[in-house]
């Protein structure tokens, strides 16, 4: 259960409470949403995703995380030099990130954490992995999981450049 962090902005704020117009509402900046923690009004709790929402969010965060020594996040360094042994190498990288989020969920379930059967990846239905035809330096990657209560989830779709430390 990760803490829900976009939020759809009301454009009401300060004290007394100021009513704005979208396109001069300093929370969002005019876009309709803005970043933080969702406060449920009744209980006061701040409101979470859980299953498949979670997941999709655990997806994309292991790719945008750099490798940590516990193996958790994707290895920038293959980003360096976009060749096809580099993308078999990227493909192989983005498959073990997969595995690595499957083996954090069974570990969860044998310290007792319940994740639904649609939350927990049972394998891999999509995998696609390519140069950017705009920028040479990107890398383009568009991943589908398949659940084990076999729903596909859509394709996450990241386009990933190497990063100075």
């Amino acid at each position: 259960m990760d803490i829900a962090s976009t939020v759809v902005c009301t454009h009401i704020l300060g004290v007394p409470p100021t009513a704005y117009t979208q396109d001069k509402c300093p929370r969002c900046k005019g876009t309709g949403i803005y970043y933080g923690v969702a406060v449920d009004g009744s209980s006061g709790d701040a409101e979470t995703v859980t299953g498949v929402n979670e997941l999709m969010q655990q997806l994309q965060k292991i790719f945008l995380t750099r490798r940590r020594p516990s193996g958790y996040g994707f290895d920038y360094s293959l980003l360096t030099k976009v060749s096809p042994a580099a993308l078999a190498a990227i493909k192989a990288e983005v498959q073990r990130c997969i595995s690595y989020l499957q083996q954090l969920q069974q570990d969860s379930a044998r310290r007792g954490y319940y994740t639904p059967t649609d939350a927990r990846i049972a394998g891999i239905y999509y995998l696609q992995v390519g140069a950017d035809s705009t920028d040479p330096r990107r890398v383009n990657i568009s991943v589908g999981v398949m659940t084990q209560s076999a729903l596909k989830l859509p394709p996450v779709f990241l386009s990933l450049q190497n990063r100075a430390r």
